[in-house]
């Protein structure tokens, strides 16, 4: 499985429906915490991801900052836990993370140039000098494989998205910039 995976510690989690092989899995979910470099990553088929999307387009409006608050407290859960592949709360931090990409403007932006959502779904956690922490999606068209990407392919994606956002122009940058800066850990640097 690691041969097949390779950098990532593979387990699968039972639950999700049948899968017929493991290139079924073509929807890769990250989540990055900036501040101390807790990486994890999931994979779901298609069908999953169309389940999750369903789960959001059930949220009532009024809920949806409830919802939205609550899965953005288990990632930060998941990160300061150091929680590792295949545990419960790694599983659901993986899960809930693409249930919040379908609140993005992100997710639309992917969803207009591709009728598929296959693909890389990052969500890049920036722990706030203020104690805020900041919540930015980002997504990578897959490359004809349905494999996730090496951790190396990975981190210099994390690169180009942490320099771009460092830009007090961009709107993460602004918010960034207005809370005092991010912390971040010292392998995200140049």
């Amino acid at each position: 499985m690691n041969t097949a995976n390779p950098g990532w510690e593979t387990k699968l989690t039972p639950g999700w429906g049948e899968l017929n092989s493991l290139s079924d899995l073509s929807v890769f979910s990250y989540i990055v915490d900036t501040s101390n470099g807790w990486t994890v990553m999931g994979a779901v088929t298609v069908q999953n991801f169309k389940e999750a999307q369903a789960q959001y387009e059930q949220i009532e409006k009024r809920q949806l900052k409830a919802y939205m608050d609550r899965i953005h407290n288990t990632m930060l859960a998941a990160s300061d836990a150091n929680a590792q592949p295949g545990t419960e709360l790694a599983m659901n931090a993986c899960v809930l993370s693409l249930v919040s990409l379908c609140d993005t403007s992100t997710f639309k932006l992917a969803r207009q140039c591709s009728s598929s959502v296959e693909g890389h779904w990052i969500s890049v956690l920036y722990r706030l000098k203020d104690g805020a922490c900041l919540r930015r999606p980002a997504y990578s068209y897959p490359d004809g494989t349905s494999k996730p990407l090496e951790p190396v392919a990975l981190y210099e994606v994390l690169q180009q998205i942490i320099e771009a956002d460092s830009d007090p122009t961009s709107k993460v940058g602004q918010h960034i910039l207005a809370a005092g800066g991010a912390a971040i850990h010292s392998g995200f640097r140049d």
